[in-house]
């Protein structure tokens, strides 16, 4: 896999060996940041060089040590300062362009913008103001392309990373820490604090990224090249398009645990809080390093979030962390065992948890659902939890033969799906998840070849539509009304104006709109069973968030066609999931090679 990506990174990325003539006259300066001073030049050079570079100089005490090399279709960076007083910096590497128009991932930058990657502020939903991209990086685009820099993944700096782009100054900057300078519209109170990394004796500070042309025209191209760029550089064995979004996006996506449980977390998108999410983490991990998937999983050990599917994802996950080598913490995953089986009686798992609180039982969360009732996709989940904690031999008190048996007979054999939950007989897409999961980690299917197949005949017959399919919808394929996804006396609040989030109207959001991430599972897992046409059905929704849009998104709304939320981390397990099928003699190519063309 390794030399088939750096295949595709030689096809996508001209030769760093080009004259500075020929790269939109790009001066770069190397810059010490230090608090109320003004930036120290450490050194300077033009283009991509074609040569290892090495510049040093002592500035007030603090030792800086440059270093360029082209390397693997990149010209590498690494700045270090070091000193042996206690003393605050940080590196920004600043790039001069006499012409060029200035991007960053979301586009091209008019005027003067600071782009921040991280809130810092785990539990603040509302800092929407807040200037931010995906992606660390700046460019310069000319007439053959962009000229790209970009910095490693925000956590190894603390998640201070910032990015200046002054567009009428013919400016742009990388930098390692935050000058505490705002742009955007951050609500009224609200201030940046400045932050300058502490270096003393043995604790060196370290700034370090790439720079590369990319020979693209257009923004989706752009994208397209920077993620492929990131997998190069950090990531090993990815294939294809698919595998490049994957991993770079979610490598960008890994922080700095804010809540100082363990040394990194990952969040699942720029348009959330700076913080871990279980199940997002659990599927987003998938493609992440050991160094960094083992401490997404030691944070969920250790904070035992509580209600919907959580527990049963980390149960799940204390498993997977023995198959890929790790050390599950037991301790914990007895004190999750325990929450899970208080919310199980007669082998059913009953996700409710606050008194009168009906919605957010699971990933599903804005839809409602009675304390009595049982989603089938936690049940699912439920199955392959049991299984986890009997392989850990932690012997839990419910059975996982019983779970399995209840999850069985939630297909509906008159209707010829399995649905949403025991009271609401939609025809839905997340199902099969936990069948999924059993057929990847234990490699035994929990439903039967027949059950399977029928649901995927009453999906493509129903739940299917040019921008992929209905999440959930009536048994003859209609948006069901609002009032469906009511519970008794709760309401949801699909309706209101101006917001995909809740809804807004059929076709968007959980309101029947198509969502990569289950649609893929679904799709996979019925693909497993023998269901005639479920691999033409894969490569056709697996390319098509990349149709529309150049990457894969949360969710398409099915009436207008238009995708949100670009790069959602937890959409990287589609790839992890395929991949290891691939591995496993049970895929072909023909997923990743339909992206490719897309």
């Amino acid at each position: 896999m390794k030399q088939i990506l750096k295949l595709l990174l030689v096809l996508l990325f001209c030769s760093v060996a080009s004259s500075t003539r020929g790269q939109g006259q790009i001066h770069w300066s190397v810059l010490l940041e230090r608090p109320d001073l003004p930036a120290v030049e450490i050194s300077s050079f033009d283009g991509l060089p074609e040569k290892k570079l090495h510049f040093q100089k002592t500035i007030d005490g603090i030792k800086a040590d440059v270093r360029i090399k082209p390397e693997n279709n990149f010209v590498e960076f690494e700045a270090t300062a070091s000193s042996a007083a206690v003393q605050s910096c940080f590196i920004s590497l600043k790039a001069d362009f006499s012409d060029g128009t200035p991007y960053s991932y979301l586009g091209e930058v008019q005027g003067r913008q600071i782009f921040r990657q991280s809130p810092h502020d785990p539990g603040n939903y509302e800092l929407r103001g807040m200037t931010k991209q995906a992606v660390p990086m700046l460019a310069v685009k000319t007439d053959s392309g962009f000229i790209v820099a970009l910095s490693d993944t925000p956590a190894v700096y603390d998640n201070y990373t910032t990015q200046t782009i002054d567009s009428p100054n013919h400016t742009a900057m990388l930098s390692s820490g935050d000058g505490g300078e705002a742009t955007g519209d951050l609500p009224q109170g609200v201030k940046i604090e400045k932050y300058y990394h502490r270096i003393d004796q043995g604790h060196p500070h370290v700034f370090s990224g790439i720079l590369f042309k990319s020979n693209s025209q257009n923004l989706n191209d752009l994208r397209k090249h920077v993620l492929f760029a990131v997998t190069g550089r950090w990531g090993e064995k990815a294939a294809g398009r698919l595998g490049a979004t994957a991993f770079g996006g979610n490598y960008m996506l890994v922080r700095s645990n804010e809540m100082c449980r363990t040394r990194y977390w990952v969040v699942p998108g720029m348009e959330y809080c700076n913080k871990e999410y279980t199940r997002d983490a659990f599927w987003q991990s998938m493609v992440l390093p050991p160094k960094y998937s083992q401490e997404c999983y030691r944070n969920e050990a250790l904070a035992q979030t509580r209600g919907a599917e959580r527990p049963l994802f980390c149960m799940i996950w204390a498993y997977r962390t023995k198959l890929e080598g790790g050390q599950p913490d037991l301790a914990a995953a007895r004190e999750t065992l325990q929450y899970i089986e208080q919310h199980t009686r007669d082998g059913y798992y009953y996700s409710s948890d606050i008194q009168g609180k009906k919605d957010f039982q699971s990933w599903y969360d804005t839809a409602a659902f009675n304390e009595d009732d049982v989603i089938t996709y936690n049940q699912g989940l439920l199955a392959v939890a049991l299984l986890s904690a009997e392989a850990l031999n932690l012997k839990p008190a419910v059975s996982s033969a019983k779970a399995i048996q209840k999850y069985q007979g939630m297909f509906n054999e008159q209707a010829g799906y399995f649905p949403l939950s025991r009271q609401k007989n939609l025809l839905a897409m997340d199902p099969l998840v936990g069948d999924l999961l059993a057929q990847i980690y234990f490699k035994k299917a929990l439903l039967s070849d027949q059950s399977v197949r029928s649901h995927f005949k009453q999906i493509i017959a129903h739940a299917k539509t040019p921008y992929g399919f209905k999440v959930t919808c009536l048994p003859d394929g209609s948006y069901a009304p609002k009032t469906a996804y009511d519970a008794g006396d709760f309401s949801v609040h699909w309706e209101h104006p101006g917001t995909y989030q809740w809804g807004g109207s059929p076709g968007n959001y959980q309101w029947g709109g198509s969502w990569y991430l289950y649609d893929m599972t679904c799709l996979i897992d019925c693909y497993l069973h023998g269901a005639p046409g479920a691999l033409d059905e894969i490569t056709w929704r697996g390319a098509l968030d990349f149709k529309l849009g150049g990457t894969y998104f949360e969710f398409i709304n099915t009436v207008t066609g238009k995708p949100e939320k670009p790069n959602q981390g937890w959409n990287a397990a589609v790839y992890a999931i395929w991949n290891k099928l691939m591995k496993q003699g049970r895929a072909d190519h023909s997923l990743i090679e339909a992206i490719d063309k897309s």
